[in-house]
């Protein structure tokens, strides 16, 4: 996830917030109570597994993979892509000074199983 797909995503969940709340909010009138009902429980439920879909895809911290332009390889954990190349810069700042240590801002991936033992592979 980048930066502006969280923004996209957070304002994805206040315009669902918004509706969830409009719904709940209109006038009763027996008549479409019973002939609406049943549609209007179908948008709320939608409403909640999205919101519950993006609430968690916001605030969930993914294992980003990246390489150092002199060879090697560590991780950080953030939400975004420009997050984890923060954290890497910001972890590895006095390296960075001395000339070795250089995370390459182009290997930032987030980790999956076979990535990450291809890796520690490199071990062997």
């Amino acid at each position: 996830m980048t930066n502006e797909q969280k923004i996209k995503a957070e304002r994805r969940i206040k315009t669902l917030k918004d509706r969830k709340h409009g719904l709940a909010s209109l006038p009763y009138d027996a008549y479409a109570a019973s002939t609406l009902k049943s549609i209007f429980e179908d948008i709320e439920k939608e409403i909640n597994i999205e919101l519950d879909f993006l609430e968690k895809k916001v605030k969930t911290k993914e294992e980003w993979l990246f390489g150092f332009k002199g060879g090697g390889w560590n991780s950080v954990y953030a939400i975004t892509r420009e997050e984890a190349i923060k954290l890497a810069d910001e972890k590895y700042a006095e390296d960075r000074a001395s000339g070795c240590l250089i995370p390459d801002h182009k290997t930032f991936r987030v980790s999956t199983p076979s990535d990450y033992q291809n890796l520690l592979s490199l071990f062997y």
